[in-house]
């Protein structure tokens, strides 16, 4: 074969790809979209279906809507336009390059007069998907500036209600069709702002950022979601006053594994401002181990089934559902920890320990009593010296306002005899081995096990007996 004839063969081979392969991608495609339809609607609460899509040749147009059982009649609808070929740079979703290229826009439906107040013609969000040649769908959505009011119940505009505004929103996010899926995205919104006639929330430069993969169990998942605030502030109108916080942060984590799972929120914030009153950095996290990853799984198959029959999320139901997989879960002996610090004036507050139920039967029961006697906890506190003082001293002035009846005392005067008082009282509860002095801060640690209280390893007495009263009764 000469050099010429190979050459046309080359290119005749080219030409059948580049006319028959779109048309081959097209239908890889739209493969691609119903296999993401199905997965989300086995993971998600919401339901999603593909209700018109019309494949052409070199582009194919489909309108997906996504339900949820509890918002009767209202759907978010995607309305886009597929571009499928051997190969599509896609500038518009990060440079990349694959085989579908989707662009279109999410809307409300039906579009209601609020909703067209709010979103003129529905529409949410300019979105632009692209799937790549492994079958990873890669998307981003712009939501456009927004500033009106609200409606009452009636649907009337009240122009002096609640006023909403927020700076345009990015969504960036990535899904990976892999062995176990992933689900990765963040989320950006310069500014958000919702005021009444009797409260004012100013939020600058949140951010979203999530990172999920599919559990080893069906139906579950792994990773963290962490949300980001830079600065938020809420005031009420007739005080002018903010309430401050600055460098904010959220986080939520699950750990799943085939016996054992674990649940840990935790929140950070650099700065925090109340009532004429500022504190530095503070952290807290509340972390639940070793919970039984089969029950979990049995609760949460039971709540997706409530949802898909539009049970609404306040029924007793879901409670009756948590209570029947609640031994199951338990099953594993997990724990909660609590890990908290708060930086004052005077020094660092701090708060560790955990807690767990060491009779999983207890769950049977509705009896307070039977509860506390099914809790162990463990929790050791540290209060920087003046802080403590401060406190026993607010305590007192109230004692002592409250039964002046109307008489004033002498500022001077009033300063020493608390200052006086605050010295007896915390005397006291060290003499009493309540709290322990160590450098400048005060120390306690209290146990609680089979309803039995102590306080720095010193017996305070049962608890249910002190709290409650009486014997526990079993209630099924």
């Amino acid at each position: 074969m000469s050099g010429r004839q190979t050459l046309l063969l080359v290119a005749m081979v080219l030409v059948g790809v580049a006319v028959t392969g779109p048309f081959v991608l097209g239908i890889l495609t739209r493969a691609a979209v119903d296999d993401f339809v199905e997965m989300s609607n086995t993971t998600g609460d919401a339901e999603l279906e593909v209700v018109e899509y019309e494949q052409g040749w070199f582009r194919s147009r489909m309108r997906v809507a996504v339900r949820f059982p509890e918002d009767e009649g209202t759907s978010i609808v995607f309305d886009h336009e597929l571009r499928h070929g051997p190969l599509l740079p896609a500038s518009e979703c990060g440079n990349r390059f694959g085989f579908a290229l989707s662009t279109g826009h999410s809307s409300l439906d039906p579009v209601t007069p609020e909703i067209e107040h709010f979103l003129p013609g529905g529409r949410m969000s300019d979105d632009c998907l692209f799937i790549d040649f492994n079958g990873n769908v890669h998307a981003i959505q712009q939501v456009a500036a927004f500033a009106g009011s609200d409606f009452d119940a009636e649907g009337n505009l009240q122009r002096t209600s609640t006023q909403v505004a927020w700076a345009p929103i990015t969504v960036d996010w990535t899904y990976l069709n892999e062995t176990r899926p992933k689900l990765t995205g963040s989320l950006l919104a310069p500014s958000f702002s919702v005021s009444d006639t009797a409260t004012h929330v100013q939020i600058d430069a949140l951010s979203m950022r999530m990172d999920l993969r599919r559990a080893v169990l069906p139906e579950l998942w792994d990773g963290e979601v962490v949300i980001a605030i830079e600065k938020l502030q809420t005031w009420e109108s007739d005080t002018q006053e903010p309430v401050s916080m600055r460098g904010f942060e959220m986080k939520m984590r699950v750990e799943t594994g085939i016996v054992k799972a674990a649940f840990e929120l935790s929140l950070a914030y650099e700065s925090l401002a109340a009532n004429e009153q500022e504190f530095g950095e503070g952290r807290w996290s509340l972390r639940f181990e070793d919970l039984g990853t089969r029950g979990i799984q049995a609760f949460n198959e039971r709540r997706q089934s409530l949802l898909k029959a539009g049970i609404p999320q306040d029924s007793e139901l879901y409670v009756q559902a948590f209570r029947e997989f609640m031994p199951e879960i338990l099953t594993t002996d997990p724990k909660v920890i609590l890990d908290f610090t708060q930086a004052v004036e005077n020094g660092l507050i701090s708060a560790k320990g955990y807690a767990r139920i060491t009779k999983p039967e207890v769950t049977a029961s509705r009896d307070p009593r039977d509860w506390l006697a099914a809790v162990e906890l463990d929790l050791s506190v540290s209060l920087p010296e003046r802080f403590l003082r401060d406190v026993l001293e607010g305590y007192q002035r109230s004692s002592l306002e409250a039964s002046s009846e109307g008489q004033e005392l002498d500022p001077a005067i009033l300063d020493l005899l608390l200052e006086s008082q605050a010295s007896v009282m915390l005397q006291g509860l060290e003499q009493a081995g309540y709290v322990q002095k160590r450098e400048d801060a005060y120390r306690s640690r209290l146990y609680l096990r089979d309803g039995n209280a102590t306080v720095n390893d010193q017996r305070i007495g049962n608890v249910v007996e002190m709290l409650l009263g009486g014997d526990s009764q079993q209630s099924p």
